[in-house]
């Protein structure tokens, strides 16, 4: 079982998980929370847990998961109190069930109602156990909560900004910590669905099988792809979402999506697999799978969806890179198609006008083969669109004397030589002007009259 200490901070006191020794360190895990059947009395049915309620509350209990809001105040079996959020008017808020409080809070809030107060009567071993937390708690102490649940939720904002525009409802609580990335493959059924009800995309029928689902290869709805990134293995949730992570301001004509459509999608997430990662594979394998990853990112070039691609050689670069289970003859091979994964990297961000990228990976290619026309190529193309047109021109020369026949470089210095033909022209235009005003201004005026002096008259 998981036991707690009521730690300091701030001159108060909070609740941290403590692992015994026999334990493996760690929050314990959903699985582990066993659901309380009794609301009342002796409510796990052995004496470890007893409820009195206080007031009676309204509404549903809050599930596994569910972040809750509540007021306590703990004392010893003698009256002496040690501890009190309702002194310092601060309400906890803790994950019910997560392994963050002692065991007794969990499965006795687990019993509340939103409104409900409640007094518990919790054993020793559900709450700090043998060590106790001196100096307030005694070894091996029974304690008694007051404790008031004001609220309760079982929404989870999942959105990078935080803004509340992917919110997840778990309806289900799945197991374990891992949940599925870019490449998995999992199994699933979902419904998509608008805020009237109206249901657009759905996997689920009487005889449907759950639907395996690739995430990041483009056959996907992505605002499914990017939901399951959120789940474990086993859960069920609910997913309100905003246009800008659904359908956008666009929507889907064909599958009856209107414009700034914030949608409801419903998934169950059976299973997944990963793929294995560079540290997981030897020799051959590891090489082999920087070679599938490459090919994959070729593909999606040539259909020019370079986000993908872009993935795709990051991933072959990955695999490329490690050396670890390698000998001399595969780690020259790797060094090989580091290069290649490098210059694919280039290439994609160059179509992707990411020209700064561009330098940066051609430099990497550079590093391992200096002479290479395509790194030379890609990264005075680069040098050229960030107007470093002198260190362009060198790599591209460069380029055309390592291969005379590389008609895209031969292509690349004539357009950078125009440019540059083009800038200086300008350039005399503005400088022409400019000394032409400055002439003007310099240039002698109708001098004044100067006036008569009447000493001088009478002279």
């Amino acid at each position: 079982p998981v036991s707690c200490r009521l730690e300091p901070r701030g001159g108060q006191f909070s609740v941290h998980p403590i692992m015994s020794d026999d334990e493996s360190s760690g929050p314990a895990s959903p699985a582990a929370f066993a659901p309380v059947l009794q609301e009342e009395g002796d409510i796990c049915g052995d004496g470890t847990i007893m409820k009195e309620i206080l007031a009676q509350g309204s509404g549903s209990k809050p599930p596994t998961g569910a972040e809750v809001e509540v007021h306590y105040t703990g004392t010893l079996l003698d009256g002496s109190k040690f501890d009190s959020s309702v002194d310092r008017g601060d309400k906890f808020k803790f994950k019910l069930g997560r392994g963050n409080v002692i065991k007794g809070w969990d499965e006795g809030v687990s019993t509340m109602k939103k409104g409900e107060k409640a007094k518990f009567t919790i054993v020793a071993s559900k709450a700090y156990g043998a060590q106790g937390s001196p100096p307030k708690i005694p070894p091996n102490s029974t304690l008694v909560f007051e404790i008031e649940l004001f609220d309760w939720s079982n929404t989870e904002d999942v959105s990078e900004k935080r803004d509340k525009s992917f919110l997840k409802e778990v309806l289900k609580v799945g197991a374990g910590y891992q949940t599925p990335k870019d490449f998995s493959t999992v199994k699933a059924h979902y419904t998509l669905s608008l805020l009237d009800g109206t249901v657009v995309a759905t996997t689920r029928g009487d005889s449907a099988e759950a639907r395996s689902i690739t995430i990041d290869d483009g056959a996907n709805l992505p605002v499914v792809e990017a939901a399951v990134k959120h789940m474990k293995r086993g859960e069920h949730a609910k997913f309100t979402v905003q246009p800008q992570h659904a359908f956008g301001i666009a929507g889907d004509a064909a599958l009856g999506v209107p414009a700034n459509a914030t949608v409801l999608l419903d998934i169950e997430l059976f299973d997944f697999s990963s793929e294995k990662e560079a540290y997981d594979l030897q020799g051959d394998d590891k090489l082999q799978a920087a070679d599938r990853w490459r090919e994959e990112g070729n593909d999606f070039f040539k259909k020019s969806d370079i986000p993908r691609a872009l993935r795709r050689y990051q991933k072959s670069l990955t695999y490329a890179e490690s050396e670890f289970g390698l000998n001399d003859e595969q780690k020259k091979t790797a060094s090989a198609k580091k290069l290649l994964a490098h210059l694919n990297i280039a290439a994609a961000h160059l179509k992707a006008l990411h020209y700064k990228e561009a330098r940066e990976s051609s430099t990497k290619a550079l590093e391992i083969d200096g002479a290479n026309p395509k790194g030379l190529f890609r990264r005075g193309t680069a040098l050229m669109e960030l107007g470093e047109w002198d260190d362009a021109r060198k790599d591209l020369q460069r380029a055309i004397e390592v291969e005379p026949n590389n008609d895209a470089a031969v292509k690349a210095l004539a357009t950078l030589k125009h440019r540059i033909a083009k800038q200086a022209e300008s350039d005399r235009k503005r400088y022409r002007g400019m000394f032409d005003r400055l002439s003007k201004s310099d240039s002698p005026k109708d001098a004044p009259v100067p006036a008569v002096d009447e000493t001088d008259k009478k002279g």
